[in-house]
């Protein structure tokens, strides 16, 4: 048993570790107030003024009415892309495509549609240019990504569709964003009415949560460079981190440290397909937190010498 310089015990009684969430949303969030906020809709409004727009009850559900309207059916498959060319897919995606169609990560005579995965708030524009020129409709997926696109400018317009995760980035456990076409509309009932409110309240504060997470990964990158670890790649000025991702060399245990972090409270993972963790960096994370986290990666060094 071990207590840190953060103040907190590590391998202790695990029920009692702290908990770390990915997403910001916990028990000690505020409660969704009980009216929407028509500033906040303004300010939705002026984002995607260049495009229609829906709130959706999840990413999830955003995912389903995207391929709804593109007409996806059994015989035909979706071509899955990410900005960081990797092959890890979060299976929650996989899973709804499956609905429809298979899905795979190459080109075929039986692609329908290209999904693009903007991976953890990164901006993708870029690689994304690459499958713009065809006549394949494409989704973006940018669950992570709705402060990269504000702060980035974002041409709404430029795909099919383009979706948006709000318990990514809002203290909230449901809604998202769906910008496209969508001809059968959803009709208006409690749970997007809990959306609307939640989102065009946390909306307001977009910029505060946008500084807040930018000082938090950059407290997590002098922390874990302090123990050798660096960031997988820099972030753009304007990019609002989803997580904080660190590499490793060849051979480095991740799984083993996947099941150390979460059996101490913090929920992360490997980044699969590429030698790489992730950890959260959300803005509701302080000092001593991260701390915490770059604690926990230098108690499993010492645990672990010749890995």
């Amino acid at each position: 048993m071990i207590l840190s310089r953060s103040g907190f015990v590590i391998n202790g009684d695990p029920f009692y570790s702290p908990k770390i969430a990915i997403s910001p949303f916990s028990l000690a969030s505020p409660q969704i107030p009980l009216k929407v906020s028509q500033k906040g809709m303004k300010v939705f409004d002026d984002i995607f003024r260049s495009v229609e727009w829906s709130f959706t009850k999840s990413g999830k559900n955003a995912i389903e009415i995207a391929l709804r309207e593109l007409g996806v059916g059994k015989n035909d498959e979706v071509w899955i892309q990410t900005s960081s060319q990797n092959s890890y897919v979060s299976r929650c995606v996989t899973e709804m495509i499956s609905n429809f169609c298979s899905w795979s990560m190459v080109e075929s005579e039986k692609t329908k549609v290209i999904y693009f995965i903007h991976d953890f708030g990164e901006d993708g524009t870029t690689r994304l240019a690459e499958f713009q020129n065809r006549e394949t409709p494409i989704i973006e997926d940018a669950a992570y990504g709705l402060i990269t696109a504000i702060e980035g400018n974002w041409d709404f317009s430029r795909s099919e569709y383009i979706l948006f995760s709000f318990p990514k980035v809002f203290e909230m456990q449901l809604g998202g964003i769906l910008c496209g076409s969508i001809t059968r509309k959803a009709e208006q009932n409690d749970l997007l009415d809990l959306v609307a409110r939640g989102s065009s309240n946390w909306i307001i504060q977009h910029e505060e949560i946008f500084a807040r997470r930018k000082v938090n990964y950059a407290v997590l990158k002098r922390e874990f460079e302090r123990l050798g670890f660096k960031t997988n790649r820099e972030l753009l000025f304007y990019e609002n981190p989803g997580v904080f991702m660190f590499s490793t060399e060849s051979g480095f245990p991740l799984d083993e440290l996947k099941f150390f972090f979460n059996n101490h409270g913090c929920e992360s993972s490997v980044f699969y397909g590429r030698l790489s963790y992730f950890l959260p960096t959300h803005q509701n994370l302080n000092e001593r937190t991260i701390m915490y986290m770059a604690d926990l990666l230098d108690a499993f060094i010492v645990e672990n010498p010749n890995d």
